[in-house]
């Protein structure tokens, strides 16, 4: 049963060239962010260094933030960083990109976006105002242009999230967890059973053609199938949606 619901069909129709190699080691959409550590130093380990586009300055804590409005017209690579912005990017002020990030091209990155630690961008994609992205994937024209909070996801072509949509991968913690810092496994609920993620922290899976309505919040642990809806304002327990899916408040 495990193996039937995390079956990467269940999720994706289309998976771009560049990101086949990642969901072959993968083999399943739980295991997809465990490989991408990984594919992010295949991608720049036969890549040449280039310098930054203009609109963008180095702060003294390493962090890049753009000054002005450009669109790129070749590559920004920086190798030591692990930072890639593809051609034709557009890029707002205020933007914020940290270390390990991949923007493939062809997109947006909005007014006031935070792309922290290996967010991995396909092409198409829109990051948009006070958006922030950490330790996730999104594979082809996904769209988060507002108020969006997305960690530790994978997101397949043609997914958009409404404005204010959350996809939360930290699940509540003991005063005593806070303070030793610890944090728990996320688990996984499969029809009633526990099973361990391996990480502890864990978004979605959301698959391709998804459309999430505004407000909407999705639980550490939500496998949603493709081309299923959620309405606005609704909040998504962790487990299995399949295909289809439409979710609604009663």
């Amino acid at each position: 049963m495990k193996t039937k619901i995390f079956a990467l069909e269940n999720y994706f129709f289309y998976i771009p060239p560049i990101f086949q190699s990642l969901f072959q080691k993968a083999q399943s959409a739980d295991c997809i962010l465990k490989f991408l550590p990984l594919f992010i130093e295949d991608f720049f380990a036969e890549k040449t260094a280039s310098p930054p586009p203009p609109c963008f300055r180095k702060l003294k804590n390493g962090d890049w933030t753009s000054e002005d409005s450009y669109q790129t017209e070749s590559p920004w690579v920086n190798k030591e960083q692990k930072i890639f912005i593809g051609e034709k990017t557009k890029i707002e002020p205020g933007a914020l990109i940290k270390n390990r990030v991949i923007v493939l091209g062809k997109g947006e990155i909005r007014q006031g976006a935070y792309l922290r630690e290996e967010s991995v961008l396909g092409e198409h994609c829109v990051i948009g105002h006070t958006t922030e992205t950490k330790a996730c994937l999104f594979l082809e024209h996904g769209e988060a242009g507002h108020f969006n909070y997305v960690g530790n996801s994978v997101l397949g072509a043609y997914v958009n999230l409404g404005a204010g949509t959350k996809l939360a991968n930290l699940e509540f913690r003991t005063t005593k967890e806070k303070k030793e810092e610890i944090f728990p496994e996320i688990s996984f609920s499969i029809q009633g059973e526990k099973i361990p993620s391996g990480f502890h922290k864990f978004g979605s899976v959301v698959g391709e053609g998804c459309e999430i309505g505004c407000n909407a919040v999705l639980a550490p642990g939500c496998f949603l199938g493709s081309e299923s809806r959620v309405t606005p304002n609704l909040f998504l327990k962790k487990g299995y949606y399949p295909p289809k899916s439409f979710l609604a408040l009663l």
